[in-house]
Parts: C-alpha cells; sequence; structure tokens
C-alpha cells in the first residue's frame, strides 16, 4: 500500500440483522479512514466503541459496536494484548 492509499482508503462497517426466510435488514454502517487508524496510538481501535448511523438516517446511532482492529506496515508487528487487559472504556 503506498501513502496515497493510505491517505485515501477507507473501511468500511456494515452491521445487519440477520433474517432466517427474508433478506437481511441493515441496522447500520461507519467507516474508518486508514490513515485514521494508523495515527492512533499502535495503530489500532482496541476496544472501541463506534456508533453506528443508518444510511436513511445518518443523524441517529441506531446501535453501538465494539471493535478491535489494526493496521500495520512493512516490518511492523501487530499489538498484542492480554487476555484479561482492560482499556477502560467497557462502563
Amino acid at each position: 500500500m503506498n501513502k496515497y492509499e493510505l491517505e485515501t482508503f477507507e473501511m468500511n462497517l456494515e452491521l445487519y440483522d440477520h433474517n432466517a426466510l427474508l433478506a437481511n435488514e441493515l441496522i447500520g454502517q461507519y467507516s474508518i479512514g486508514l490513515s485514521t487508524l494508523y495515527r492512533n496510538l499502535n495503530h489500532e481501535f482496541y476496544k472501541t466503541w463506534i456508533g453506528m448511523w443508518h444510511k436513511d438516517n445518518p443523524n441517529n446511532v441506531q446501535a453501538y459496536l465494539q471493535i478491535n482492529c489494526f493496521i500495520i506496515g512493512p516490518n511492523e508487528r501487530p499489538p498484542v494484548h492480554a487476555a484479561d487487559e482492560d482499556n477502560g472504556d467497557d462502563d
């Protein structure tokens, strides 16, 4: 990935309500710029709560989702967390 791609690409997350018989329904979505993720501490979001918004009503949060994600470059190692590590955001 080059610097232009890092600055312009986004990761899009979509949260769906599963329906066994009908089409799954979109609950909400969220977009994270890869450059934003890379500039974060350890190039990650760890136990980070994000507000999911529906495309038809972008001013209201429909749900919250806790995520863990990271981005690493060449010769970098992924962040490691202890199983019992807590960042204090669970309240």
